[in-house]
């Protein structure tokens, strides 16, 4: 059985193995040159893409804007109309330059005038300021008349919209005429569309239009002499004196200065009455004086037309739109607005183009600040703006040229920079790159002529030194396996020794031939 089992190991053991080719390794040369390309290719495309999307938002515009008359010096704005249209001819502002404007459409229209004069109130007492902010209706209690009982003892002046209803009185003192037959709010619920006065559940339509006033704090007007309004806040003090700075004659943009102050107004002559003006901007100069600016429609009230105690915003308001008697005939310090007036009526845009690209609703803050025309006795919104000599038809509110220089050359430098030389590296190396039989990518102009020839040899023939390496180890494997097959014929023939001893007796030799 011996020499059986040595035959069957020797067989086993001479048998060759199939010989695996080492995995294939990536050249360092070919992962770079791969990386540059995807760098380069994305640099392309994205610089591609912001160089057409950057003609529209700052190319074009930056062209126009350059190429316009508007007058870099700003003049004041004032908002007389705001509406919101569905026909979409044109926008005040807009959140996407890319499509034109569409659905509701914020139009306003201005008055562009001179700047008023810069006045200084002196020697005040008792200065006070009241503000009547304009109502949030976002803050109304709202009813919903559709459920169940909801709106069952229904009372105030409500704002309807298909049973959905608030009450307006929270916030408003309104002045209305009822009309029609009244309608139980539980149970015609549906029919609860427009505005309407209800009590106690049963609701009459009132007849639009109509006028509110706002829950306001009242203006003290006991021993005040100025008034000054700015926005919806009253500023009030029993002061003695009022200087100007500069004169407002309308035939610059923001006036002549003066060398000194002139005083305009004085308590010490008690014919010559309350002093009221509008202004753009006050601030508190001392601890006993006031600064103003761009003041406008200067008037002198005689003090017996003045409420005494206390007066509410409605009526002051009328006062100083009704008051007739100017600070000053020649319109030289605080003048009338009409003095100042460069154009009537213009359409206000936000910029040139009418429009934003933040998507940051910056329309609905311009409206904020841009679009109050003075409804229900609130103020109009004044600001300053841009306009274009001898053509009334648009002002804008933002408009600066060294801005838009600035956003022009970053908005060219860059994206061309990337551009140009991301194009010019994917043009080097379709010319100096080549890819090899075995889909290698190798520089021409990166390796010498060894680096060459070795590259344009088959990637799996071995070199020198792998051959030899390989022959030595098939060297090494038959020396091992012949080691193998003397250690176990030598254990075979101890195994027989062994059995001998065991017996006690050797074997027979044969016969003698």
């Amino acid at each position: 059985m011996a020499p059986k089992d040595r035959g069957g190991n020797s067989s086993g053991g001479s048998r060759k193995k199939k010989h695996e080719p080492p995995p294939k390794p990536i050249p360092e040369q070919d992962r770079h040159i791969c990386g540059l390309i995807c760098v380069c290719q994305l640099t392309f495309v994205l610089s591609s893409v912001s160089l057409v999307y950057l003609s529209v938002a700052i190319y074009v515009p930056g062209y126009r804007a350059f190429n316009a008359a508007i007058e870099t010096v700003p003049l004041m704005c004032q908002t007389i109309n705001s509406t919101v249209s569905n026909n979409c001819e044109w926008a005040s502002c807009g959140e996407w330059c890319l499509t034109k404007p569409s659905g509701n459409c914020p139009q306003y229209l201005v008055t562009v005038r001179h700047n008023g004069t810069e006045i200084g109130v002196e020697n005040c007492t008792r200065l006070t300021s009241v503000s009547c902010p304009q109502a949030n209706p976002d803050t109304l209690k709202r009813y919903n008349c559709n459920n169940n009982k909801e709106c069952l003892g229904l009372t105030g002046l409500m704002a309807c919209r298909l049973g959905h209803c608030s009450n307006m009185s929270e916030l408003y003192q309104c002045y209305y005429n009822k009309s029609g037959t009244p309608i139980n709010s539980d149970v015609e619920n549906m029919k609860l569309n427009g505005y309407f006065i209800c009590e106690n559940g049963s609701c009459s339509t009132i007849k639009w239009p109509f006028d509110c006033d706002r829950y306001c704090n009242k203006i003290t007007t006991t021993g005040v002499n100025v008034f000054l309004r700015l926005g919806d806040t009253v500023h009030t003090g029993d002061c003695q004196r009022v200087v100007a700075y500069n004169k407002a004659n309308g035939n610059a943009a923001h006036g002549e200065p003066l060398a000194t102050p002139k005083e305009i107004w004085t308590d010490e002559n008690s014919t010559i009455g309350i002093f009221m003006a509008s202004c753009n901007g006050i601030t508190k100069d001392s601890g006993n004086s006031l600064r103003a600016y761009d003041c406008i429609n200067g008037t002198v009230l005689e003090e017996s037309q003045m409420p005494q105690l206390f007066i509410n915003f409605t009526t002051f308001w009328s006062i100083y739109e009704a008051s007739d008697r100017p600070l000053d005939e020649t319109n030289t310090f605080v003048p009338a607005q009409s003095a100042l007036t460069v154009y009537n009526s213009s359409r206000l845009y936000i910029n040139q183009q009418g429009c934003v690209n933040t998507l940051r609703n910056e329309c609905r803050d311009f409206s904020y600040t841009h679009g109050r025309a003075g409804d229900n006795h609130t103020a109009l919104s004044r600001f300053p703006c841009f306009y274009t000599k001898n053509d009334s038809f648009s002002a804008l509110a933002r408009f600066d040229l060294n801005k838009t220089w600035w956003e022009l050359m970053v908005g060219v430098t860059v994206p061309g920079i990337l551009f140009a030389v991301s194009f010019l590296t994917l043009l080097i190396v379709h010319q100096t790159v080549k890819v090899g039989d075995d889909a290698r990518m190798t520089c021409q102009w990166c390796a010498d002529d060894d680096a060459g020839a070795a590259a344009d040899e088959p990637f799996m023939k071995p070199s020198d030194k792998q051959a030899a390496a390989g022959r030595s180890g098939r060297k090494h494997r038959k020396r091992g396996e012949l080691q193998e097959l003397s250690v176990i014929e030598a254990l075979v023939a101890r195994s027989a020794d062994m059995s001998v001893g065991v017996d006690g007796r050797r074997p027979m030799d044969g016969p003698d031939v």
